[in-house]
């Protein structure tokens, strides 16, 4: 099969005729009736887990060569998640739907509202506008957990939610790990939020407790 898409033009309209994808990766592991990737009692047969984490490993890594491919061609793909990723027949997985892809150019400003909530690096809800194909890589990251805990690892209906969740899993940034942080202003005021939002990924929510008066007293100084 060709590997490009095969374009025709008929006045105004485009058609672009691709090979067909069985499912997005969305369906493909929420399925309920074939559940495809997936670990249950239900699956009694002996390599239940070796043939779960290879299936997942092989889509893993076709997600992030192809993310590869896409970044050594300098493009963005700014909105990757499991509806954006085609599986067909056989496996093969493929990144789809670049309404928002951009081409990189040094030192550009782009504009920080993109990405699916879920899928958002933090640095967006800080006002960066300088971001570089570490967007992506941190959408492929939440996709892999996705994939292991067949659930969203950042589930949040607001920013503000899902800036408190990424500080409940992986800690409040400091000046430390994101150097320049204190002089953000955007970032400063979202993260002071956030850390009272509360959050349901451990049981009794909340704020951020310890990490939480951390940030306070950093900011204070």
């Amino acid at each position: 099969r060709a590997a490009v898409p095969i374009v025709q033009s008929y006045g105004l309209s485009i058609y672009a005729v691709m090979d067909y994808a069985w499912k997005d990766l969305k369906n493909y592991l929420y399925e309920r009736r074939t559940p495809f990737v997936h670990l249950s009692r239900r699956n009694v047969h002996p390599n239940a887990v070796t043939a779960y984490v290879a299936r997942v490993k092989c889509i893993a890594k076709q997600i992030f060569e192809g993310l590869a491919f896409l970044h050594r061609h300098r493009i963005l793909h700014r909105d990757l998640k499991t509806s954006n990723v085609l599986v067909t027949s056989d496996g093969t997985a493929k990144i789809c739907d670049l309404g928002l892809a951009r081409f990189i150019r040094r030192r550009e400003h782009l504009t920080p509202t993109v990405v699916t909530l879920m899928y958002r690096a933090p640095e967006l809800h800080f006002g960066i506008v300088d971001y570089d194909a570490a967007l992506d890589v941190w959408s492929a990251g939440c996709i892999l957990a996705e994939l292991f805990l067949k659930a969203p690892l950042f589930r949040a209906e607001t920013e503000l939610e899902h800036c408190a969740r990424v500080c409940q899993v992986i800690g409040v940034p400091t000046d430390v790990t994101f150097p320049g942080l204190f002089g953000l202003q955007q970032a400063v005021r979202t993260l002071t939020e956030a850390i009272d939002t509360p959050c349901v990924l451990v049981e009794g929510g909340g704020a951020m407790g310890a990490a939480g008066d951390d940030w306070r007293r950093s900011i204070n100084h």
